[in-house]
């Protein structure tokens, strides 16, 4: 969202004159983790915001200067009652904010099937911000190469897509602006490398909170072997996509733990009758890890990607994060902090 009043010699429509590049003030805020509400009297103001919305907040939204929806999967079942719900409330944000531009991913089959505005603008498309052969591309032209990015995944790319198109979408030079994302630092709880033990790298992606983010995770590693730490919640969420690809394709080891880690484990033992990965249950952090480091040997990648809500066992999925980084010998506050956060 941008401050109307402020800094619009600056604009600039993809296909103009280039502008006078100069830094302008920003605010990052919302469920990422700073309330808005801390930021809003904050002199001087901020000329544009970055407010990350959950869908318990996108029917509160008004007149974002850009609304931007990344995909939709099921998730907070628990909250909105019913998956038709969880979605028409996070569609809120396109429906009945009234953004001046929306900008939706062209690549997502739910969104992709909706009866949107025409002028809705479109990224992971041929003709936009899009990924191709290992590369962020505008249309034709390539951009940036993925694996000189600080950002892991095929999915993290498509996420930088979006972050690019909506920079355009505020009418900026988003092709001059985007080899700043080199000096990027990832964010904490989000496929976080925290560390190296001998030949074991420990990885945090606590942020993972429905089965789809945690085979996106495994998707990272492919290649490497992987010990999992799964399970958190019970939302009620239907697993069967991590079922179904366990059974074609398993990392090394599977530790289970939280209030579904029983379910998960059931059913995963039906999976491995023929033992292809070790699997095995944890009640602790410190269980779950040791267990994975044993599984793993002198090499590999242990990973906590829960695919569920850290709570009621953690107030949050930073405080799931905090212990894991205490259980595998590393001091939370070193790993747990978001670069950027607030005005800058």
């Amino acid at each position: 969202m941008r401050d109307r009043h402020k800094g619009q010699e600056h604009r600039h429509r993809p296909g103009g004159p280039p502008v006078a590049r100069r830094r302008h003030r920003t605010a990052l805020a919302g469920n990422i983790g700073l309330p808005l509400l801390e930021l809003l009297d904050a002199q001087p103001a901020p000329e544009f915001w970055a407010i990350e919305l959950s869908s318990y907040q996108t029917r509160e939204a008004s007149l974002p200067d850009v609304a931007v929806v990344l995909n939709l999967f099921p998730e907070h079942l628990d909250w909105h009652g019913s998956e038709a719900r969880y979605y028409e409330d996070k569609l809120a944000l396109l429906f009945e904010a009234s953004p001046t531009r929306a900008l939706i991913n062209g690549a997502d089959a739910r969104l992709k099937s909706l009866r949107l505005p025409s002028e809705v603008l479109r990224f992971n498309v041929p003709e936009g911000w899009h990924v191709d052969d290992g590369h962020v591309c505008r249309g034709r032209t390539r951009v940036l190469e993925l694996r000189k990015l600080p950002l892991r995944g095929q999915h993290n790319g498509s996420n930088l897509c979006a972050a690019l198109a909506a920079v355009e979408a505020l009418d900026l030079d988003a092709v001059a602006l985007a080899p700043g994302v080199a000096s990027f630092q990832a964010l904490p709880h989000r496929l976080q490398s925290v560390g190296n033990d001998g030949g074991i790298e420990l990885v945090n992606d606590s942020i993972s909170t429905t089965p789809h983010a945690t085979l996106a995770a495994l998707d990272c590693f492919r290649g490497r072997r992987v010990a999992l730490l799964v399970g958190g919640y019970d939302r009620g969420i239907d697993w069967g996509v991590f079922y179904e690809r366990i059974g074609r394709e398993a990392p090394a080891a599977i530790v289970t733990m939280g209030q579904n880690g029983p379910r998960i484990h059931e059913k995963l033992k039906a999976l491995n009758a023929n033992e292809r990965f070790m699997l095995a249950e944890a009640s602790e952090m410190e269980e779950a890890v040791g267990l994975a480091r044993r599984a793993l040997g002198s090499e590999g990648v242990l990973l906590l990607s829960p695919g569920a809500p850290s709570f009621p066992r953690y107030r949050d999925y930073t405080e799931r994060g905090a212990h894991f980084a205490r259980a595998c010998g590393l001091k939370a506050a070193d790993v747990t902090a978001i670069q950027g956060l607030g005005i800058a």
